[in-house]
C-alpha cells in the first residue's frame, strides 16, 4: 500500500480492504474499532484477528503483515523495537474514549474499587490540568 502523499481519509479507505487486527470490546451499539470507520464514512474493514485489548496485537501485525488502527500513544509502543511502521492520520474527529473492564466477579471487590476509583481520580486531574494549560 502506498502512503507517503495520501490525505488520511484516503489512506483509511485504502487499508480498510487489507487484513487488519482489532482490538474490539462492546461499545454502544457495536465495538470500538466500528466506530472509526463509520463515523467518517468509511467501508468497514476487513478483520482477520481480534483481541479485546491492544497489545494483544502487536506480534501479529508484525509477523502476519496486518494493518491496525489504534491511539498513537499504543503505536508507538508497538513500534519500538519492532519492525512495524506507524503513520500519524491528522484527522480531528478521531479520538479515543478510554473504558474500564473488569470482570463482574471483581466489581465489588474492595481493591479493584480502591483502583478503579485510582485511575478515575487521576484522569481527572489530568484533564484538569491540562484544560488549566490550554486556558
Amino acid at each position: 500500500m502506498k502512503h507517503a502523499a495520501l490525505p488520511p481519509l484516503d489512506l483509511l479507505a485504502q487499508a480498510a480492504a487489507y487484513p487488519q487486527f482489532a482490538a474490539r470490546y462492546p461499545l454502544r451499539h457495536g465495538y470500538a474499532t466500528d466506530d472509526i470507520y463509520a463515523e467518517l464514512g468509511l467501508p468497514r474493514p476487513l478483520i482477520s484477528l481480534e483481541a479485546p485489548y491492544f497489545y494483544a496485537g502487536n506480534f501479529a501485525a508484525e509477523h502476519a503483515n496486518l494493518v491496525a488502527v489504534l491511539p498513537e500513544r499504543a503505536a508507538r509502543t508497538w513500534q519500538a523495537g519492532r519492525s512495524l511502521q506507524v503513520i500519524p492520520l491528522d484527522i480531528a474527529s478521531l479520538s479515543f474514549d478510554y473504558c474500564l473492564i473488569w470482570h463482574e466477579s471483581r466489581h465489588r471487590d474492595p481493591a479493584m474499587k480502591w483502583f478503579r476509583d485510582l485511575l478515575v481520580n487521576n484522569a481527572q486531574t489530568s484533564v484538569q490540568a491540562k484544560a488549566a494549560t490550554h486556558a
